[in-house]
């Protein structure tokens, strides 16, 4: 999956299928982690909403800066147990500068 955006584009939002969830009614929280390229965490934080299998990250000023990164769902249920999203690989989460920003 890949995410692209603009820096300053708070309004775009990441939305993900978490699939596959066998028991989603037994989900306590879901989290979202972004990383930069050498896996250095940029964003760790609750997902900002999440209905069935669908999470959605509404990204704030602060964290959308140029560059290429990777992210991640992680799925807590209310056994402890951890699922981690997408199951194979990452999201790929390109920012853009925008004209107002470039120099």
């Amino acid at each position: 999956m890949q995410f692209i955006t603009k820096v300053g584009n708070t309004r775009t939002a990441l939305k993900a299928i978490l699939d596959p969830v066998e028991a989603f009614a037994d989900v306590d929280k879901v989290y979202f982690t972004m990383y930069d390229l050498s896996y250095n965490e940029i964003v760790h934080r609750e997902a900002s909403s999440w209905d069935g299998e669908e999470a959605t990250v509404v990204f704030q000023k602060a964290e959308l800066k140029e560059g290429e990164y990777y992210g991640e769902f992680a799925v807590l249920y209310t056994d402890g147990k951890v699922e981690y999203f997408p199951s194979e690989g990452f999201i790929q989460i390109i920012i853009k500068r925008n004209l107002k920003d470039v120099s």
